[in-house]
């Protein structure tokens, strides 16, 4: 398959091949762009071109490029958030830092993939720029971010920026009906994906349009006056329903690694869940502010995300939050939940509780 794998990153594929193909490498690349894009995708197989035996890199069948995929290959180190706090831990950095130092396993490229390298923190990232300052030869080290702007300056300026665009409605749309949507719900899949085809692809996976009308509906009885506290109670079940699907899944790349790295890869999987689902439930109800604020200002139905709802903007757009007040409300949530790792339950309290403040204004 090798790059066909990736869809609509023409341009960020097109530069890597040619990198690749003249063997003028950087020593450190940023791949950076929106949530769900490829670039996390386009890593592994950069380091699967580069630790390919066989003759068409990548062959996809030599023992190498097995290993890259099931994450066994031992020139291939990754570091990704773990834990509830969902960071990279400076001991992740500083095993990297060891592992640099030492000469390749297989005589060839040694790979270092940091993703979601924004997790890091101020001292992981200083650790990371002496890795940056020296790099060793045969040694690429790509960091993965959909927030580039909370990297240091100083790691961002010593690497090759690789930038990732957002698909087009079209080709959302096709991958849509490619995937087992139906021509009736295609359309709106596509709009509710804004872009990116991992949103995508978790929208059809996750039974999210029943989950967007779940969360939709709280919006509604928040804007009625219900109490926030049960709100927060049924919105965390439909977060807690999300981890168990993806606790019960078999992730059949681990199979081969030692016990305690398959736990350990497990909860790293489990959390990830955790972010992505409260990540999706801010999402859909800033996409529902944004569209009533478009509505409000006449907008057309072509840049409206929540088109088979538009109905309800005419018919309780006295009622709903100002979208400013919201919009301030869902980004405090999203830095309290995401970066700051605080009580869901209290957060999810509060939006609602915020939301329920800011009812009749028409900002």
């Amino acid at each position: 398959m090798g790059w066909d794998e990736i869809k609509g990153q023409e341009s960020a594929l097109g530069f890597l091949q040619r990198s690749l193909a003249s063997g003028r490498l950087a020593h450190a690349y940023l791949f950076h762009g929106p949530e769900g894009v490829g670039k996390r995708m386009a890593a592994l197989l950069t380091a699967r071109v580069l630790l390919c035996r066989g003759k068409d890199r990548p062959c996809d069948v030599c023992p190498a490029c097995r290993q890259v995929r099931s994450g066994t290959h031992p020139d291939l180190h990754q570091a990704f958030p773990v834990g509830k706090s969902r960071r990279i831990r400076i001991e992740q950095v500083r095993r990297m830092l060891e592992a640099s130092r030492l000469n390749s396993n297989q005589g060839g490229w040694k790979v270092f993939i940091l993703d979601d390298a924004e997790t890091m923190g101020a001292e992981g990232g200083n650790a990371l720029l002496k890795f940056l300052e020296e790099p060793s030869s045969g040694t690429l080290i790509i960091l993965v971010s959909s927030r580039p702007d909370q990297l240091l300056p100083t790691i961002v300026s010593r690497c090759q920026s690789v930038r990732f665009g957002l698909w087009p409605d079209s080709l959302l749309h096709s991958e849509a009906l490619s995937s087992r949507a139906s021509d009736l719900t295609a359309p709106l899949l596509a709009s509710l994906a804004e872009g990116s085809p991992g949103r995508l692809m978790g929208l059809l996976e996750g039974d999210w349009l029943e989950g967007r009308s779940l969360i939709l509906d709280l919006r509604t009885r928040c804007g009625q006056g219900e109490s926030p506290g049960r709100l927060a109670q049924e919105l965390l079940a439909f977060v807690k329903e999300q981890e168990k699907k993806v606790a019960g899944e078999t992730d059949e790349t681990v199979g081969a690694l030692p016990a305690a790295e398959r736990r350990r890869r497990e909860e790293a999987r489990i959390a990830a869940q955790r972010v992505v689902t409260m990540s999706t439930v801010l999402e859909i109800l800033q996409g529902w502010y944004r569209d009533l604020y478009l509505f409000r200002n006449g907008a057309g139905r072509d840049i409206i995300i929540n088109r088979d709802r538009i109905e309800e903007f005419s018919d309780s757009s006295a009622q709903e939050s100002s979208p400013t007040t919201a919009f301030r409300a869902l980004e405090a949530a999203r830095e309290s939940l995401l970066r700051r790792n605080a009580s869901a339950p209290l957060v999810f309290e509060r939006l609602f509780y915020e939301l329920q403040g800011s009812r009749d204004s028409r900002g």
